[in-house]
């Protein structure tokens, strides 16, 4: 306030020297006096005043608004806002920043625990009945087991027959062969009787197909294991031991 009151008396100070300094200029004329002697001293006065005018009346309540209160109260609120916006924005960034590098060290961390499990997945060779086995190009599992009665000569053996149902999907991008001697009984007898398929089938890329093979095995034997080997006499070979109970 005390800021506005300095500026008006200011100018209302300038604007009267502005006046004063037309007087000779006024006298001159009353007297007559051949204004031509005096044109340099008459342009010189008349420009002084335009000058003041133009630099003094903006400034002077309530001619202009650069000098009012409510102009200076809506200067700072703009630049309080431009502030706010500023530090609105830069807060945004700041949190857009985190938020990223958040996600980003969540999505390591998501990654190297997956890669941790398919590494223990790849590493691991026991595995229980209805548990999907990724090895050689393909996913398999056993579904299931039933047990019936041998026939007279190989009950008078004190054996059973126990049919394994396994399926088998090529989820390679190469045809690849089920063979269903790649199967066996850890316990003994551990040899093959027959499978449902007979024989081994050629499966191409995605086809899935189940098969049922028949064992042998001594009646009422527990903790019944399954051995396979899907690339046998080689040396990066490698045996999975299912438990089927």
């Amino acid at each position: 306030m005390t800021s506005t009151i300095i500026e008006s008396l200011m100018g209302s100070l300038f604007l009267i020297m502005g006046v004063v300094s037309l007087v000779p200029a006024i006298i001159l004329l009353i007297l007559r006096v051949n204004l031509f002697k005096y044109f340099f001293l008459a342009s010189g006065v008349g420009f002084y005043y335009f000058l003041i005018i133009l630099l003094v009346v903006p400034y002077i309540p309530p001619f202009g608004s650069m000098s009012t209160e409510e102009s200076r109260e809506t200067s700072k609120a703009l630049v309080e806002v431009n502030l706010n916006a500023l530090s609105t924005d830069k807060a945004k960034k700041e949190t857009d920043l985190k938020i990223k590098a958040e996600e980003a060290a969540k999505k390591k961390a998501m990654d190297e625990e997956a890669a941790k499990k398919a590494a223990a997945e790849k590493a691991k060779t026991e595995f229980e009945m209805n548990e999907t086995i990724a090895a050689a190009d393909r996913n398999f599992k056993i579904e299931g087991i039933r047990r019936e009665p041998a026939n007279f000569r190989d009950a008078s053996k004190g054996l059973e027959y126990i049919y394994v149902t396994v399926s088998t999907e090529n989820n390679g991008d190469k045809k690849i062969i089920y063979n269903p001697s790649h199967f066996r009984m850890v316990q003994e007898p551990n040899f093959l009787i027959s499978s449902k398929l007979r024989t081994y089938k050629e499966l191409s890329p995605g086809e899935k197909i189940t098969d049922e093979i028949q064992f042998s095995q001594k009646i009422n034997e527990t903790n019944i294991q399954l051995k396979c080997d899907f690339e046998p006499f080689t040396s990066f070979n490698k045996i999975y031991l299912i438990h089927l109970q």
